[in-house]
């Protein structure tokens, strides 16, 4: 009966500590879009697309995707739980791959620019004035501009170091190995803990690009525009 007694209370208090052991919140994102260099879409905008791709950075005719969050949220959370481990999951729908049989990796980094881009209207149409797209961080004038705020040709001129990885330390250290098979799934993507600080912290710092150094292959995911599918990211306080 005593042991019952004591263990009892315990037990309780047990469950009251697990229930407030999960410290987290989810963000979604504030805004997303294509940005595609093949030959006839360089002008293209894709913020209303719902489908979001990537092809092979390296290659011809390479696409990115760009994500932005509430930067603000993610330092109020930092900065609440600067006691705690922090842990950033980017939380990703696959959608197709193509061809059907190949797989790819995808990767992110930080964006790092002195430009501030929109989402913009389009889906795979012409970016209207104001509207990102590969050749303007705003159409149909305002240039790209690099992470020291400098004019680039193009939005690969942005991120052109992350071409080889060897000279963007800032490329995440996981990556997702994406296939047909995973359609329609939620992929996590853990992000390194200074991929989250420069997304809190560094004012040049205007969101994520999604890409691919896989050839022959282009992985799809679905965008915020599909509601119950849309990326997330997760931040978690232990």
């Amino acid at each position: 009966m005593h042991s019952h007694a004591i263990l009892a209370p315990a037990a309780a208090l047990l469950a009251v500590a697990m229930s407030f052991a999960a410290d987290d919140t989810t963000l979604l994102p504030t805004k997303d879009t294509r940005i595609l260099f093949n030959e006839m879409e360089r002008s293209l905008n894709g913020g209303q697309a719902t489908r979001l791709q990537v092809c092979d950075i390296a290659g011809k005719e390479p696409e990115f995707v760009l994500i932005g969050f509430d930067h603000a949220a993610i330092k109020g959370f930092l900065r609440a739980r600067a006691r705690a481990k922090v842990t950033g999951t980017l939380k990703l729908t696959v959608r197709d791959v193509n061809p059907a049989a190949a797989s790819g990796k995808l990767e992110a980094f930080p964006l790092l620019s002195g430009s501030e881009w929109i989402e913009g209207t389009g889906n795979h149409e012409a970016a209207k004035a104001g509207e990102p797209c590969a050749l303007f961080a705003a159409a149909p004038d305002t240039k790209w501009l690099n992470a020291k705020g400098k004019p680039v040709e193009t939005f690969l001129d942005v991120i052109i170091s992350a071409k080889d990885g060897a000279k963007t330390a800032m490329i995440n250290s996981a990556s997702l190995e994406i296939s047909s098979k995973l359609a329609n799934l939620e992929q996590s993507l853990v992000l390194d803990a200074a991929l989250l600080n420069a997304m809190a912290n560094q004012a040049n710092c205007k969101g994520l690009v999604l890409f691919t150094r896989s050839k022959d292959c282009r992985l799809a995911i679905f965008s915020r525009e599909q509601t119950v599918s849309q990326p997330k990211l997760v931040l978690s306080a232990d």
